[in-house]
């Protein structure tokens, strides 16, 4: 990625001469960029960091555990809006320089740990994905009170390890032990809770459970919507499950209703491609309920399309096989 703030501003550049400037710099943008980005705006959060780390380069060098931060947070960014691949290289950067000044083992090395662990699960690298994460586990555990906001953050990620798996029982059990540690360090209410709420959800919905499922989605909504409002892009995935089940049971109104809006939340910056396909094929299997069929098979395509770069998701073979079924 390049680094604009580096030639394009000078008064910038001369600021960083002076370390006490270039911090207040960085860490200006380094809060902006996290402000843009809770308000969805990721485009501009992401120039944001672009200028921080060409700062924090000039002024401390590539190795400083200042530049790990803002690269952390780059590879976040990108990861919030579905690009793991390109979330990668900045995370294990950020790693590799927070391990060569801080060692093995400090716990600062934890929120690269916790965001990497759950990038390389993304890419099916499931066996490095969990030992990233227990290895978080060990360090956070080793913290006390102290690491248990990352405890949670990494048996939260350790569950999306087994879901992917489609191990759902023990994706559960990571999934309540997050929250049991989330509800006592925050209590019942913050919206920390959200993602591990919404995972919770889609885990119980995977095991049949649909009752609780709901009650999960619903909660995570609400937990989300008080923080951000009602127009943010994350609010998509537990309405991307309401809808689901609404699906499922048959009221395929209510089902139009909650997937059109998630796909309305996700228009500008969409999540990762599985995520975005679901969304476009339940809706498919909406309309065709309705007997909208051009509509439903557009949709059917478009999922179908999302998930081109991806073609070991099973998601796209059951795609193919429902536009194959109904092309009869």
């Amino acid at each position: 990625m390049t680094t604009r703030g580096r030639g394009t501003c000078h008064s910038e550049r001369c600021a960083c001469k002076s370390s006490s400037a270039g911090r207040t710099i960085r860490a200006a943008l380094n809060g902006l960029g996290a402000a843009l980005a809770h308000l969805g705006d990721y485009e501009a959060a992401g120039a944001m960091l672009d200028r921080a780390s060409a700062i924090e380069e000039e002024t401390y060098g590539p190795l400083h555990p200042n530049l790990a931060l803002t690269l952390h947070n780059h590879g976040a960014l990108y990861l919030s809006v579905g690009h793991h691949e390109r979330a990668r290289p900045f995370l294990e950067r950020a790693l590799d320089i927070r391990e060569r000044a801080l060692g093995s083992s400090s716990a600062r090395l934890l929120p690269s740990l916790t965001v990497l662990g759950l990038v390389l699960s993304y890419s099916r690298e499931y066996d490095e994905a969990e030992a990233v994460l227990e290895r978080a586990v060990t360090i956070a555990e080793a913290q006390g009170d102290a690491g248990r906001s990352s405890l949670a953050d990494a048996l939260t990620n350790l569950g999306v390890v087994y879901s992917q798996r489609e191990d759902d029982e023990a994706a559960l059990v990571r999934y309540r032990r997050a929250l049991e540690v989330m509800e006592a360090l925050h209590g019942p209410e913050h919206t920390e809770l959200y993602n591990v709420v919404n995972n919770l959800g889609v885990t119980l919905e995977n095991l049949g459970r649909l009752d609780e499922a709901r009650a999960h989605y619903e909660r995570a909504y609400e937990l989300r919507a008080r923080a951000v409002g009602d127009a943010h892009p994350s609010l998509g995935f537990a309405l991307l499950g309401l809808g689901e089940l609404e699906l499922a049971a048959g009221d395929h109104d209510r089902a139009i209703e909650r997937l059109e809006r998630v796909l309305e939340l996700w228009a500008k910056y969409p999540p990762r491609a599985h995520s975005l396909a679901k969304a476009r094929f339940s809706l498919a299997r909406a309309r065709w309920n309705k007997g909208q069929r051009a509509r439903a098979t557009a949709l059917a395509r478009a999922a179908s399309e999302d998930l081109a770069g991806d073609p070991g998701d099973a998601l796209a073979d059951e795609i193919a096989a429902w536009l194959a079924a109904r092309a009869r």
